[in-house]
């Protein structure tokens, strides 16, 4: 879940669940999901790279987003690059 950084959720409010991430997100970077706004798919992907997710989900979210078409071809390439620089 995407908050953003000026409304961090007290540590007790947060289902355990759920991974905060504290970010100010661009129109660009907000999608719906069954009428609930969401980041995008490369967003969530991005985030993963940046908290370390294991490298083989990371790599299956960009086939699997790709393979959708919810990712564009540059993207999956830039986000591959990404991950195995270790470079958010």
């Amino acid at each position: 879940m995407t908050v953003p950084k000026q409304r961090p959720l007290r540590r007790k409010d947060k289902p355990r669940a759920l991974a905060l991430h504290y970010q100010d997100l661009a129109d660009a970077q907000i999608g719906w999901w069954e009428q609930i706004p969401a980041v995008t798919p490369a967003t969530a992907i991005g985030q993963c790279i940046s908290t370390h997710v294991r490298p083989d989900l990371v790599l299956k979210a960009i086939d699997t987003a790709r393979g959708q078409g919810r990712i564009d071809t540059a993207t999956a390439e830039r986000q591959r690059r990404e991950l195995s620089s270790g470079r958010t």
